[in-house]
């Protein structure tokens, strides 16, 4: 009985320190990049799905945390900037994508 729960213990450890290893390769090797920052939340919504049409992935970035909170609950959108975080592996290929979309404006302002 002893023997089971030491080897789930020794097992649960490794598990911890392997995904440890995991996530911090994978952090290491996707530094993110700012594409662009925009204050219209749909928009934002918008490019990121352009570039997801192309395998592109990127992370929306609001200074007003609470604002998706107001806007649902309160019925107004407050300000709030939002940046277009992108891998920089894929940043001079969302560019690309992004100068041949109606987009082209907000890319060439940054």
């Amino acid at each position: 009985m002893d023997e089971i729960r030491d080897l789930k213990i020794f097992e649960t450890q490794y598990i911890n320190k392997l995904s440890v290893r995991i996530k911090k390769g994978y952090m290491e090797n996707n530094d993110l990049r700012l594409l662009v920052s925009i204050e219209d939340r749909g928009i934002a919504e918008d490019i990121k799905s352009v570039l997801e049409e192309f395998e592109i992935y990127t992370m929306l970035v609001s200074d007003n945390p609470a604002s998706s909170f107001i806007s649902t609950y309160f019925g107004f959108n407050p300000t709030e900037s939002i940046d277009i975080q992108i891998n920089k592996k894929d940043y001079q290929r969302a560019i690309e994508i992004l100068n041949d979309s109606p987009y082209k404006e907000l890319v060439n302002k940054t």
